[in-house]
């Protein structure tokens, strides 16, 4: 049986056919398909799975990066007598190009003007030949926002940019490459999230009072058990309305930083876009106003957080009467 060479990372088949012979008990010739195949012993199982399919014998390397090879015993037989052949398999070795785990760093998050560095030569691996004769060379969409130093070999990212980036990653030997990429999303605020009430889900709640028609609101401010030490925070508020399309009052204020933990009361008596000097209510909400708050602030790291999305309050009732007032 001729030896079989299989090349790394594959599989490897021999038709066992023209190499078998049987004759009856006359000296005859036999069918050599009536024969019954079977292998009897393997030298070792750590570089092939090896079976038998019909009259082909199967090679299959156990994995893409096995060297070595195997000897393999295979038993014919017509029921009464038996002959026993050896085959040899050897694996061709085929270079792998050095890899990168990136595992957990395939999408990742930076804000933006900040820096991380990633030091790439401890997730390198290379089967073939020791990790640091390797090279690796960076780029991203952002002309500059990679760079790899070889000296220690991390990369090092800083985007000056916001949103979603790409950093592309090159592993090269002298016979092959890897090419891998990475997303990164750059923003440049952490988000700040203003909720209806103290429920855990914020960093800042509001109680908004006197939310029918004719009346002017309160906005009674909140930081949560979760939110950030600031050091500023700005409040923008917008009065809207629903039939007319247009926001016609702005209002804009510093809160008084000395005051987080006591809270913040603003009445929304809100100056008018379109009149100088004038509020954009003097007699109170109109039906289908909306007040609209967004919030900016900045904690004691000098990090920048942002509303992702305004919160938004409805005016649509008229101040029920007395008599159907709550106790």
């Amino acid at each position: 049986l001729p030896t079989q060479v299989i090349d790394e990372g594959n599989m490897g088949t021999l038709s066992l056919l023209p190499f078998l012979s049987d004759t009856d008990d006359e000296g005859n010739s036999a069918p050599a398909s009536a024969l019954s195949l079977e292998i009897v012993a393997t030298s070792n199982s750590d570089v092939f799975d090896v079976y038998l399919d019909l009259t082909n014998i199967v090679f299959e390397t156990i994995d893409d990066d096995v060297n070595g090879e195997v000897t393999v015993t295979i038993r014919a037989s017509d029921g009464e007598q038996f002959s026993d052949q050896t085959l040899l398999a050897k694996v061709n070795p085929i270079n792998d190009a050095p890899r990168l785990d990136l595992t957990g760093l395939e999408e990742t998050t930076l804000k933006l003007g900040t820096q991380r560095v990633i030091n790439l030569m401890a997730l390198l691996t290379d089967v073939d030949n020791p990790a640091n004769e390797a090279f690796i060379t960076v780029s991203s969409d952002e002309q500059g926002a990679a760079k790899y130093n070889p000296i220690d070999g991390t990369m090092t990212l800083n985007f000056q940019t916001s949103g979603l980036h790409t950093v592309t990653m090159n592993t090269i030997d002298r016979y092959d490459s890897n090419t891998y990429t990475i997303t990164v999303d750059v923003f440049d605020s952490y988000p700040l999230y203003v909720v209806k009430s103290d429920d855990g889900s914020g960093h800042i709640y509001v109680e908004m009072e006197n939310t029918y028609i004719d009346q002017i609101p309160t906005a009674n401010i909140f930081l949560t058990d979760e939110a950030p030490t600031f050091t500023v925070i700005e409040t923008t508020w917008n009065i809207c309305n629903e039939e007319t399309g247009t926001c016609d009052g702005l209002y804009e204020e510093d809160l008084d930083i000395t005051r987080s933990m006591v809270g913040w009361t603003t009445e929304l008596n809100i100056p008018s876009i379109f009149m100088p000097d004038q509020y954009a209510r003097p007699s109170g909400s109109t039906y289908k106003d909306y007040y609209q708050l967004s919030v900016r602030a900045v904690d004691t790291n000098g990090d920048d957080y942002k509303t992702i999305a305004s919160l938004k309050w409805d005016i649509l009732e008229e101040l029920p009467a007395p008599a159907d007032m709550d106790d």
